[in-house]
């Protein structure tokens, strides 16, 4: 299944999952052209000294793209080397679908977990959710979540956030769900996606009480 989506290139950098890339730029020219646009539309932020941490953000972008990503993107609110990077991930179901709607791991969560009803102008009926959890590092801290989950008939389009700061989640919500409003999912088998939908009375159950699926169904 092949995903494209249409961004807004002053926030929004899609990831090469491979280099050379589709250009044929090696990393590291895929890099300076960033830094290149980065530095013009910045008019001027981007200073001596903040060039080499911008610049091991792109790098990390690089490292986080995952083997199962149908597209990867990173989101820079502003001038500055704050940024997160999201996960695309569609796949088709087998003859027996695995259907996990709602699109959070286990916690644990420092408050109730928010899951809503999502609708997406391409995909249909979806579930949003936004959930606090508390790392277990040294010093603790706590760190949100953002992930979105589309599953219709043919298969299930996720997106999700690495853990972030939880004040980047507030920032970047609806920059990240007009995203989500253009993707567009082609299958290899030709069969149409349809509309996807959501069990309500999953979604209205408790979070406490959520089963989660932990068998890989959709990694």
């Amino acid at each position: 299944m092949t995903v494209s989506v249409s961004i807004d290139s002053a926030r929004w950098l899609v990831i090469p999952h491979t280099f050379p890339s589709e250009s044929g730029d090696t990393v590291r020219e895929w890099e300076d052209q960033v830094v290149s646009q980065m530095r013009e539309a910045w008019d001027g932020a981007l200073t001596a000294q903040l060039e080499p941490l911008v610049r091991g953000a792109l790098q990390h972008a690089v490292a986080r793209v995952e083997p199962d990503d149908s597209l990867t993107l990173q989101f820079w609110p502003g001038a500055s080397v704050v940024n997160a990077i999201v996960h695309i991930v569609a796949g088709t179901f087998g003859q027996e679908p695995q259907r996990r709607v709602i699109p959070l791991d286990d916690g644990p969560f420092v408050t109730e977990p928010q899951s809503i009803p999502f609708e997406s102008k391409t995909l249909g009926t979806g579930v949003e959710s936004a959930a606090l959890l508390a790392l277990d590092d040294e010093p603790p801290y706590t760190v949100g979540v953002l992930n979105y989950l589309f599953e219709s008939e043919v298969g299930y389009v996720y997106v999700g956030v690495d853990p972030t700061l939880p004040h980047l989640i507030g920032l970047m919500r609806d920059s990240l769900r007009d995203v989500v409003h253009t993707i567009q999912v082609d299958t290899e088998d030709g069969r149409e996606w349809g509309r996807a939908s959501v069990d309500m009375e999953v979604l209205q159950k408790p979070a406490e009480t959520w089963e989660f699926d932990t068998s890989g169904a959709i990694s």
